[in-house]
């Protein structure tokens, strides 16, 4: 089995959510969020007008992660600003409204999706 390193400290905007997970899932989340940066990274370097994104947020130990929000902060570092957002509900879904369970309490899975847009700053 290869190991995983995860190579950076987490951005200062998930530092909040980390502290609310058991150090068990916390390694799960940055590495996710490694990978999540790396991409951000890359899509606000090839882009030079616009990106669209949909989104949904994560649950961690019954933490709701607003990815939205994080995307949304770490892209305005990145030179972008937010010109358009909108939020649904999921009404046809193939996964059940709630799966797994933390201290015996259902958690409930993804049900809204955000669409956010952004506009580099200084494109037309």
């Amino acid at each position: 089995m290869q190991s995983v390193t995860v190579s950076c400290e987490p951005h200062e905007s998930l530092v909040a959510y980390l502290l609310e997970i058991s150090d068990a899932k916390q390694l799960k989340v940055k590495r996710f969020f490694s990978g999540y940066y790396k991409f951000l990274d890359q899509i606000s370097r090839v882009t030079s007008s616009h990106i669209v994104m949909t989104l949904g947020n994560r649950t961690v130990d019954n933490v709701k992660i607003d990815l939205a929000e994080l995307a949304l902060q770490y892209l305005k570092g990145k030179g972008f600003s937010q010109t358009e957002s909108s939020k649904r509900e999921i009404v046809s879904k193939r996964t059940p409204k709630r799966v797994s369970s933390v201290r015996n309490q259902p958690v409930p899975s993804m049900n809204e999706e955000f669409v956010i847009v952004l506009k580099k700053d200084g494109a037309s």
